[in-house]
């Protein structure tokens, strides 16, 4: 019987970090999916439920992961996790605790006590916070599609619009409370997910890797 592990993720700025995570508890040879909740459920945040997308699209292509796409409403997720586990076959489930406050709350039991109950031949782990990196204070606004084009001076310019110029394409996220486009920008370079820090608009250096972005 082939292994099939199953990564329950919300979409955001922990969710990245959350897989990266999660990996390093699957054995290599086990089949992969991952399962990212679009947590943005109000409808003037559509335009911001893209925003990013293709960074998980690609981890998930390095990794030879399937990727599913759900909503992310809190009270239907164990329903749902178990639904498509059966669908796809899983073996094994990771989740983490995000949901786990509102399911004891209207519920009284969680969500891990609900796959439990409905796949008893399916092994679930929970990642707690500290180490899902889900307890990570954020202080930036919502993430927007930017690209970077290089300068004279190695420094890259950050701007939203497209064209054959540009040299890196990801999400920028602003730190709250600047006037100024302060904050980081999020990428994908090769084999790795990337950050670089952007100083009122200017990256200066393209070193930093996976690491706030988490």
């Amino acid at each position: 019987m082939t292994e099939h592990t199953m990564i329950c993720v919300k979409h955001g700025q922990n969710g990245l970090g959350f897989i990266q995570e999660a990996l390093t508890h699957i054995e290599d040879e086990h089949r992969l999916t991952i399962y990212l909740f679009d947590n943005m459920a109000c409808e003037e945040d559509h335009e911001h439920r893209i925003v990013g997308m293709s960074l998980f699209q690609k981890l998930a292509e390095k990794h030879s992961a399937d990727l599913l796409i759900s909503d992310g409403r809190a009270l239907t997720t164990a329903k749902r996790l178990a639904e498509t586990a059966k669908e796809i076959g899983a073996t094994h489930i990771i989740i983490g605790e995000y949901s786990e406050g509102l399911w004891r709350k209207f519920l009284g039991r969680s969500t891990a006590d609900h796959l439990t109950d409905h796949l008893p031949s399916t092994q679930v782990k929970i990642i707690p916070p500290d180490h899902a990196h889900e307890d990570a204070e954020w202080t930036f606004e919502k993430g927007m599609d930017a690209y970077l084009y290089p300068n004279n001076d190695g420094t890259y310019l950050l701007d939203f619009h497209h064209d054959t110029d540009a040299s890196h394409e990801g999400v920028f996220f602003k730190h709250r409370h600047t006037d100024f486009n302060n904050g980081r920008f999020a990428f994908y370079d090769e084999n790795d997910i990337c950050e670089a820090n952007v100083k009122k608009g200017i990256v200066h250096e393209l070193t930093d890797h996976f690491e706030h972005f988490a």
